[in-house]
Order: C-alpha cells, then sequence, then structure tokens
C-alpha cells in the first residue's frame, strides 16, 4: 500500500515537471542543450575571473610554510622568511632548540627553493631580439 503511494507521488510529479516543459515549449533535447550552454558559459566566467599562477607541485608546500601567495615577488618572499626565520631560530627558542632548529632549517630550505624558481623564470620566456 505503501509502495503504491510513492509510485502514484511520483507518477503525479514527473507528469508535473513534463506539463511545465510543454508549457515552456521545451523537448528534453532542448532543455538539456539551453542547460549545456548556460553551464558552458558560467565556467568560462569563471576560469577568466580565477586565473591561478600554477605553481610547480614540488614547490607548493614551500609557498605554504613561508605562507607566500603564488604570485609573489621575491621582496615578498624575503619579507616573509625574515619574519619566519626570526620566529623560529634557535636562540630566540631556547627552551626547544632541537625543534626551533628544524623549523628554522625548514623555513630557509623553502626560502631558498622559492628564490631559486623565481630566479629561473617561467619556463619558455622570450628573449627579447638583440639591438639593431
Amino acid at each position: 500500500l505503501k509502495a503504491e503511494k510513492e509510485r502514484k507521488e511520483e507518477e503525479e510529479f514527473w507528469a508535473s515537471v513534463r506539463a511545465r516543459r510543454e508549457g515552456r515549449g521545451e523537448t528534453e533535447e532542448g532543455f538539456f542543450k539551453s542547460f549545456a550552454a548556460s553551464t558552458a558559459a558560467r565556467a568560462s566566467t569563471f576560469q577568466e575571473s580565477h586565473r591561478e599562477i600554477q605553481v610547480p607541485i614540488h614547490l607548493r608546500k614551500h609557498y605554504r610554510l613561508l605562507e607566500v601567495e603564488a604570485d609573489a615577488v621575491e621582496d615578498d618572499v624575503r619579507k616573509a622568511y625574515r619574519k619566519l626565520a626570526l620566529k623560529h631560530h634557535p636562540d630566540k627558542n631556547p627552551s626547544d632548540p632541537v625543534g626551533s632548529k628544524q623549523r628554522f632549517t625548514e623555513v630557509a630550505l623553502a626560502y631558498e627553493a622559492i628564490c631559486e624558481h623565481l630566479a629561473a623564470g617561467p619556463k619558455g620566456a622570450r628573449v627579447p631580439p638583440p639591438p639593431d
């Protein structure tokens, strides 16, 4: 009895959906085409407004450790490094010399890796032609 009631409600629901589609003059194919077109438009708008600078996978942990954005320039990286180096320097943390030395070393390695990446520049960068 309960299953029969649920089946009847479901049939009524789908009948109302079909009636609304017919009222708008849309067929199933037209409905899906309009949905796909609107989704594609939203996706392209989102991609244009959220262009991200891609950081190589092996450097992502370093950027997170120094708490800098992917589009950070060398000055931003240097400021973040100095701030964290002072915070985690073993002389500033005499209560935990082993842990602070490890954190300090990790921050220094992250800074070094990011600076090397920034100095190398983007791959495939165009070199200006020599002056005439």
